[in-house]
């Protein structure tokens, strides 16, 4: 219900957008906010707060109601984790619930989307900077946003390379039951993991964690885009000529990689070596 609601609600703030002959770089140079952010927007990549909207209805001349009653049923599943998101993250959540498929290439960690809860307790116990507490919460988000493989509406492919997969993240039965997580996993219809094994090509792109999100048709502004990992914040990619380089850079990932039943043989053999 989310993603059509905002959809429904970008739509009509694209159409006063328009009426009133504003860019959304001008329109978002009005409001003092990041360039991209009326376009997320517009295009129900975004949840639209209650002040943004009025500051929107405001700067596009048009009243409050009943415009405000488009809010409702716009609010994702992770409303409850609000205070420990930014917008980066939160355009993130909105990706993977809305994407019709997903590509991603892995270099250094096992995805996101298909950690187990002590993996993830693992790698977020090595952050310092961040009480526990909050760590925890990041934790049960994380094992949260694994909702959109249940769905089965959800296409997902992740190539991730040997490295990732034999780098030790908390202790060894950790790393067991991740193993034993991805080979369930990759027997779920719409999920296909490859391992990518230290032997094949290597080439300088092979460094770089990404994710490429395709979108179905009816978004506004965008058809599919691109999140880079980076140290402490998420990067997006959304032009056309950006998407395609990475789908090269996903494909020749990909033909390095192991067959389906090949990679799920070399991941049991590492759950048994553990």
């Amino acid at each position: 219900m989310g993603i059509q609601d905002r959809r429904r609600l970008g739509a009509y703030l694209r159409r006063l957008r328009e009426n009133t002959v504003l860019t959304p770089d001008k329109a978002a140079a009005a409001l003092g906010w990041p360039a991209l952010r009326v376009e997320r927007l517009e295009a129900g990549l975004a949840t639209v707060r209650r002040p943004d909207f009025r500051e929107l209805l405001s700067l596009y001349g048009a009243g409050e109601e009943p415009p405000l009653g488009l809010l409702e049923g716009t609010r994702g599943w992770w409303t409850a984790y609000s205070d420990e998101i930014d917008v980066d993250h939160e355009t993130l959540l909105i990706l993977e619930e809305s994407a019709t498929r997903i590509r991603s290439y892995s270099a250094g960690l096992i995805p996101g989307l298909l950690q187990t809860r002590g993996y993830a307790a693992g790698l977020m116990s090595t952050r310092h900077d961040q009480p526990w507490s909050r760590m925890e919460v990041l934790v049960e988000l994380r094992v949260e946003r694994a909702r959109v493989l249940r769905t089965g509406s959800l296409d997902m492919q992740a190539v991730i390379d040997e490295a990732a997969l034999r780098r030790p993240v908390g202790v060894p039965v950790v790393m067991r039951r991740q193993y034993e997580h991805l080979i369930s996993m990759a027997r779920q219809p719409g999920v296909t993991i490859l391992v990518r094994p230290l032997a094949a090509e290597y080439f300088s792109e092979a460094r770089f964690t990404f994710h490429i999100f395709d979108l179905p048709t009816s978004s506004v502004t965008t058809e599919s885009a691109v999140q880079l990992e980076e140290f402490d914040r998420e990067h997006f990619e959304w032009s056309p000529a950006e998407t395609v380089r990475y789908r090269s850079v996903y494909s020749r990932a990909e033909r390095g990689a192991l067959g389906q039943d090949a990679s799920i043989e070399f991941i049991a053999k590492l759950a048994s070596d553990v």
